[in-house]
């Protein structure tokens, strides 16, 4: 938990703020400048969270929990919306979890796995078998090198490999 400024125990920790462009102009005015600095600065503060208004614009800025340095933290812009998803569902992603079940979710899901395939295509092959040994459900596209695929299929027999599925399920693919 975040404490307060004044007791000195803050060091480490991130605030993350979302301000939607629509009400910019609202800065302009002296008085919706000084609020927006005071919900800025009470929130890294006091760890505030939340939706804070400025002038007229009900939702203008968006606060995230602060996290520490040892924390982990996956903010996922879609639409006109950002989400901290392991803030927002505790990290417990769960089928019956509505997030599953809306729209938004469901593009979030396609977006990020689309996106982290991608990375993981253009990594160096070394790194992919790293992540392949560590059974990271993360497949290649196109089969390996001959050398590293063969690699892998002795590595598949080792008893410390027995349950790395991702292992399984290239050489599975891959055959």
């Amino acid at each position: 938990m975040m404490k307060d400024i004044n007791q000195g125990l803050i060091m480490g920790y991130i605030t993350t703020f979302s301000i939607y462009n629509d009400g910019i102009d609202l800065l302009e005015d002296k008085e919706n400048r000084e609020e927006f600095l005071n919900s800025i600065v009470s929130s890294v503060k006091h760890g505030f969270h939340g939706v804070s208004s400025i002038g007229r614009f009900s939702n203008f800025l968006k606060i995230f929990s602060p996290k520490h340095s040892s924390d982990f933290g996956v903010y996922v812009h879609l639409g006109n919306t950002v989400t901290d998803l392991l803030e927002k569902y505790g990290g417990q992603f769960y089928p019956e979890n509505d997030f599953f079940n809306s729209r938004f979710g469901r593009d979030i899901i396609g977006k990020v796995s689309n996106l982290t395939q991608q990375i993981f295509e253009n990594l160096d092959e070394k790194i992919k078998i790293e992540y392949l040994m560590n059974d990271c459900c993360l497949l290649p596209m196109n089969k390996l090198s001959e050398s590293s695929h063969n690699f892998l299929i002795l590595e598949s027999f080792k008893p410390e490999n027995k349950d790395n599925k991702t292992l399984k399920n290239y050489i599975k693919l891959h055959a």
